[in-house]
């Protein structure tokens, strides 16, 4: 359990940044993040690592937890992401589609595609389609 109120149940984390972790690598296809509203914060400390590979995003966006832990709101962390290149959308279970804020239900799997990769949109919503009347056999995307 996470929280920023001490007490029962809490745990201490240290927190170090993507690139703290991960600056030795040599090449980054995907970060997929799911922190419970803390998505913002892992993009803000992945911004190295993300402006250098701009690897594909998939991460699990929840407003709630957004405003709650990060008190940001889902907006912001639309923004933020096209600010930086990617094209968002939701992965739905027979296809991809466009975020769209306006008709925003709370809880949401993303996949986040860089500018110079938006050509493998197709690509990949073809295979959440095949994945979904065959969840069992693995379909080569790339």
């Amino acid at each position: 359990h996470i929280t920023n109120k001490g007490g029962n149940g809490t745990v201490n984390y240290k927190a170090v940044t993507l690139y703290e972790e991960l600056s030795n690598l040599d090449s980054c296809s995907a970060i997929f993040i799911d922190v419970e509203g803390y998505e913002y914060n892992v993009l803000l400390g992945g911004e190295k690592i993300i402006s250098k590979f701009k690897p594909f995003i998939i991460l699990e966006v929840n407003s709630v937890f957004l405003k709650k832990r990060a008190d940001i709101t889902v907006h912001i962390l639309l923004d933020t992401l096209k600010n930086n290149g990617y094209h968002c959308y939701y992965i739905r279970k027979m296809q991809l589609k466009k975020v769209d804020l306006d008709n925003y239900k709370d809880n949401k799997n993303w996949i986040c595609i860089p500018e110079k990769r938006i050509g493998d949109k197709n690509k990949l919503s073809k295979a959440i389609l095949l994945n979904a009347f065959n969840p069992g056999i693995s379909f080569k995307i790339f």
